[in-house]
């Protein structure tokens, strides 16, 4: 529940490297999606309801990787974008 100016001033001042950072990012991305649908799937049995919010998200995820050179505020970047889903990925890192 921290707020996130004081994340992009942790992730700015850690100096992380896009090429280090983005990486790691995609690996969280993906894991939130497979335990999504695994929690989904034992909870409600279906899971073809989440297929158009990953994709939503993916999207998300392409923008955000596209900017991410032109800005310098990452953490509001993924605020912007999705405050709900990208943001904590972040922050999972």
């Amino acid at each position: 529940m921290t707020n996130e100016s004081i994340w992009s001033e942790i992730y700015i001042d850690a100096g992380i490297e896009k090429h280090v950072f983005l990486p790691e990012m995609l690996n969280e991305w993906e894991k939130y999606w497979t335990t999504e649908y695994q929690k989904v799937k034992e909870t409600v049995g279906k899971t073809a309801h989440l297929d158009e919010m990953k994709e939503k998200s993916w999207r998300q995820f392409q923008v955000y990787m596209e900017c991410y050179d032109d800005i310098g505020d990452i953490i509001d970047l993924a605020c912007k974008i999705d405050n709900v889903a990208l943001t904590p990925l972040q922050l999972s890192q």
